[in-house]
């Protein structure tokens, strides 16, 4: 088991560091007050001020920009279509009937993936034979086939 204890350091210009030892048994409390109140050390003051934190406290502010950056950039990458009735279906070759259901929430959405691509039927088939025969079963209505996949999914949460 590692522990978290306070050390006593005479060559640096802080009083406490934390440093990891193996202790065999003794309970040391861990102590973050220093990363939320206005610590004096060289670390945590250029960490603050790098961060552009000006109280001492933790700034995450840079985090939520990059993090809308990168979820932009992911769905850049996908092929996103819209012009089907305001349905919005995300596909690309070679997708997978779990990247279908997973990136394609609404049934209308699904199904036009469905349709489009003839190897996720076959995985449906191969995974739910009964959905996959109901489905086929609509010859290409889309509307028809999303009834049939929302009412699909209703009756299996509910058997569940």
């Amino acid at each position: 088991l590692l522990y978290v204890t306070s050390k006593s350091n005479s060559s640096s210009s802080t009083n406490n560091t934390t440093s990891t030892s193996s202790n065999g048994g003794q309970n040391a409390a861990l102590d973050f007050s220093n990363l939320l109140s206005g610590a004096t050390t060289n670390n945590s003051a250029s960490a603050s001020s790098s961060s552009g934190g000006g109280g001492g406290g933790l700034d995450f502010s840079s985090l939520l920009t990059s993090s809308s950056s990168q979820s932009n950039g992911i769905n850049n990458n996908n092929n996103i279509s819209n012009s089907n009735g305001g349905v919005q279906v995300v596909e690309w070759p070679g997708m997978n009937l779990d990247d279908a259901m997973a990136r394609n929430k609404n049934p209308d959405a699904f199904v036009r993936v469905l349709f489009k691509y003839e190897n996720i039927m076959k995985e449906l088939n191969y995974h739910s034979p009964v959905l996959a025969g109901k489905l086929k079963a609509c010859n290409g209505n889309v509307q028809e086939a999303a009834k049939v996949y929302r009412e699909f999914l209703v009756k299996g949460s509910i058997s569940s």
